[in-house]
């Protein structure tokens, strides 16, 4: 199928932009995502029997550097024979109450494909479906639950955004005292 497919050769980079963050490369090692019998319900809570059997993808590194990041990520994946789910716990300093700072929190954005996504907390998964490096699949995803995602060609990955493109993402976010989902 298109998901097995997708998941036995993808390139998956989760670059977690809400904390100003880059997954490791791809050279650094594999990850194994499991079948799940039953889907998660998508509604940003991550009490799913799914997600508590996934392997967990973290600690993620600053972009550029060799430093944790200070609010770190943790990622899971799974998938059934439609889907492959993705579930992102942001850990976020400023929705912690005892810090007195969520109005640093940055959830505006309201419609999907807006360049609003980039200004609100956001998340970035890329993927290579063929493992070729030649398209990639961007999704960009606000902490107000908003996508804004693309189909992308190498050379030039980010000038060649085609925004037509649509992945029917359906993405649920939840804030929480100290993280967002």
């Amino acid at each position: 199928s298109r998901v097995m497919r997708m998941i036995a050769t993808a390139l998956l980079i989760a670059i977690v932009s809400c904390c100003s963050v880059l997954a490791a490369p791809p050279s650094a090692g594999l990850v194994t995502v499991g079948r799940t019998a039953a889907p998660p319900n998508i509604d940003g809570e991550l009490t799913d029997a799914c997600w508590q059997r996934a392997i967990e993808i973290a600690p993620f590194i600053l972009a550029r550097s060799d430093r944790f990041a200070q609010q770190q990520t943790r990622v899971t994946l799974c998938y059934d024979a439609k889907q492959l789910y993705l579930a992102f716990r942001c850990q976020e300093e400023a929705l912690d109450p005892r810090n007195n700072r969520l109005h640093d929190f940055r959830r505006k954005a309201k419609a999907n494909d807006a360049k609003a996504v980039f200004r609100d907390d956001f998340l970035a998964v890329l993927l290579d479906p063929k493992g070729e490096g030649k398209v990639l699949y961007d999704l960009f995803i606000s902490a107000a639950g908003v996508v804004n995602d693309a189909r992308c060609r190498a050379p030039q990955f980010w000038g060649s955004r085609d925004m037509k493109w649509n992945s029917s993402a359906v993405v649920a976010t939840l804030a929480k005292d100290g993280y967002w989902t």
